[in-house]
This record gives structure tokens, C-alpha cells and sequence, in this order.
């Protein structure tokens, strides 16, 4: 309902704006009043394509996924980016559309040209592993690097693992530590996890057994399967010494609840695994 108000309101003063280019007015003052109009047209644009946006998102969030694509193609069509990766977001599973991986990268293409990181993100994914568009790996990396220098932590922590692992780049340690730390900083649990792992273990930073223990208590907070697996092993084995474990103020059994025991098996069988292969998730949130 406020949306439709605030928007109701900006088309009245849009009209306004429009009514007053009507009066005959010297040429330099009907100039300003049109340049003031464009613009002020522009943002009431803006601010629709937004309020169907974040409609749409609680529509979708609610099952109504037709009505929430409704709103997104118009949004899209007034050129918002949280819209167009919403579209791409939705074409890439078939939800409230039929499933076509060609249209949604090239929703995330448009998106990403607008400057949308997560949308950049999922389109370097995309290069990289060859769905949605065909597979570019330098063009991913490339992809990944933008997004990593901007800010946003997946694509900081994929890029740090992707240094790490010498995967589609050179390897460089350095640069990985650099890029984790990062993503870490910004509370993402995977990098929190691997960095912890470097510092538990002296592997290409100096060896920090607390330091290491801190990182796998935050990531174990966010409810990273792996992180509670090791810190279960430590505490098991007394690995890492219990008494440092033991004062992290971590409540380990309450961070469990919900978390299902097919869940943490899987987990706990995959748990080498999980160390030395990698692969590259996309970002499945909306706006």
C-alpha cells in the first residue's frame, strides 16, 4: 500500500512538471523546467521499477510467482538490475517461468552491464562452468575480478579459493590469504572456514593455532557444516588444545539445533573431500 501511495504521488508531480512546460515561458527558464522534468520523469521511473521489484520479491517469497514475474518484467523493462537478475534468478530454475538457461544469462549480462555485482558474479560462474552461456574461462575470471575488487565477498572468497587451488589461475598463496581475509572480514562463513584451516595448520600464513580456532568459531556460528564438523574432531580428539576450544563462549550443541543428522553425515563423510576440491556456487538471493 505505501508503495502505491509513494508512487501515486510521484506521477501526480511528474504531471505537474508537465502542466507547467504548457505555460509559455522565456526560453531559458521553459530549458530548466524541462531538463527538471526529464529528470524528475527518470526518477519516478526508477523509484517504480524498485517498488515492483521489491514487490515482486515478497510475491515470490509468498509462492506467487506469477504475479512476482509480472512485476519483474516491467521493472526490467524501465531497465532496474535488481530486476533483471531476478528475472535471471527465476529463468535459470523455471520458477514462474519454463526453465531457459539462454535467457537467463542473458538477464544476467544486462543486469551485470548495470552495474549489479551479484549478477557479475553469477555470470563469471557461469563462464566458468559453461551454463547459461558458453564457457569463457578467461571472461569468468575476468568476471570474478571485477566483482572481487568491488567488494562482494563471494566472489572474493572464490577468488581467493581459485588462488589457492591454482584453479583456471596461477597459483599464488599470497593473493589467496588476501582475498579470504577479506571475504572473512565481511563475515562470510566459507572463507572464514578455509582461512581458519590455513592458520590451524601454518598452510601459507604463520601458524596461529587461535587465530585458527576464532575463524572456525565464526563460521561455525553461520551454521558451516565443515567448521562444526572440525571443531566436534578437535574437541573429540583434543586437537589443537581443548582448553582454547573450550573458551571460545561457543555453544556448540545449540548451534546444531535444525540442523538434520542426514544433513551432518553427509558432511562428516565428505569432510576430507570438501578441503581440497572446489567448485563455484552461484548467488541465489534476491534483492
Amino acid at each position: 500500500l505505501v508503495i502505491i501511495i509513494v508512487n501515486t504521488v510521484l506521477t501526480f508531480f511528474c504531471f505537474f512538471f508537465f502542466f507547467l512546460l504548457e505555460i509559455e515561458y522565456p526560453p531559458s527558464i521553459r530549458d530548466s523546467l524541462s531538463s527538471a522534468a526529464n529528470k524528475f520523469q527518470s526518477t519516478v521511473q526508477q523509484c517504480t521499477a524498485s517498488s515492483q521489484n521489491l514487490l515482486a520479491v515478497h510475491l515470490a517469497k509468498s509462492s506467487k510467482d506469477d504475479l512476482a514475474v509480472s512485476l519483474l518484467k516491467s521493472a526490467s523493462s524501465s531497465g532496474s538490475p535488481h530486476a533483471l537478475y531476478n528475472l535471471a534468478l527465476f529463468h535459470e530454475v523455471g520458477r514462474g517461468v519454463p526453465k531457459d538457461l539462454t535467457k537467463a544469462g542473458q538477464f544476467y549480462q544486462r543486469a551485470a552491464e548495470k552495474g549489479h555485482l551479484k549478477a557479475t558474479y553469477n555470470l563469471a560462474v557461469c563462464h566458468l562452468d559453461g551454463t547459461c552461456v558458453k564457457r569463457d574461462v578467461r571472461k569468468g575470471i575476468m568476471l570474478l575480478t571485477m566483482a572481487a575488487g568491488q567488494g562482494l565477498p563471494q566472489a572474493q572468497r572464490e577468488l581467493g579459493l581459485a588462488y589457492f587451488h591454482g584453479n583456471h589461475v596461477p597459483r599464488n598463496q599470497s593473493r589467496a590469504v588476501e582475498l579470504l581475509s577479506a571475504a572473512a572480514t565481511q563475515q562470510d562463513s566459507v572463507a572464514q572456514y578455509r582461512l581458519g584451516l590455513c592458520y590451524l595448520d601454518g598452510e601459507s600464513v604463520p601458524q596461529d593455532t587461535q587465530k585458527g580456532v576464532d575463524l572456525l568459531w565464526k563460521s561455525a556460528k553461520s551454521r558451516h557444516l565443515p567448521a562444526l564438523y572440525d571443531l566436534g574432531v578437535c574437541l573429540e580428539e583434543g586437537a589443537y588444545g581443548k582448553t582454547i576450544l573450550l573458551n571460545c563462549n561457543f555453544n556448540l550443541k545449540t548451534t546444531l539445533v535444525g540442523i538434520s543428522t542426514s544433513d551432518l553425515s553427509v558432511f562428516v563423510r565428505k569432510s576430507l573431500e570438501f578441503k581440497f576440491e572446489h567448485f563455484f556456487p552461484k548467488e541465489n538471493e534476491y534483492p
